[in-house]
């Protein structure tokens, strides 16, 4: 319980010293999605979507990437997972996932029609889940 807590208090604390503040959409079934996007330049080329189990952690990632190069990073995190709501670390179903991050790319699209977006990956757990859903 004590490492739960001071897990859950260094989250918090990485929250109140990010750059970007935690933004929420809602899932097709109303689910709250947790998202933050950092941009540095106000001209920018490119979006690069990176799934997390929390943003928190990668705020300085993210950061550094949005200011090195002219792109908007948005960190995302699906249901179960960061700040998004759900069963924590849990994906109802594989066509759930596959809806939230439809989800999130529907947002990024209306949001930036004019811009490529690309999908990276800060664990090698999600590389498998995309390439899962690719082949659904």
């Amino acid at each position: 319980k004590k490492k739960k807590k001071d897990f859950q208090k260094l989250l918090k604390t990485g929250a109140s010293m990010s750059r970007a503040k935690t933004q929420f959409i809602e899932g097709y079934d109303g689910t709250k999605l947790a998202l933050r996007s950092y941009q540095a330049h106000s001209f920018c080329q490119a979006v690069l979507v990176l799934t997390a189990a929390t943003s928190v952690i990668f705020d300085p990632l993210a950061d550094q990437i949005s200011r090195m190069f002219p792109i908007i990073v948005k960190i995302v995190e699906v249901r179960g997972h960061g700040e998004s709501s759900g069963k924590r670390g849990y994906s109802a179903t594989k066509t759930c996932l596959w809806k939230d991050i439809k989800t999130f790319l529907h947002h990024f699209r209306f949001n930036h029609p004019e811009l490529p977006i690309f999908l990276g990956f800060i664990f090698f757990s999600f590389l498998n889940i995309y390439l899962f859903l690719i082949n659904l």
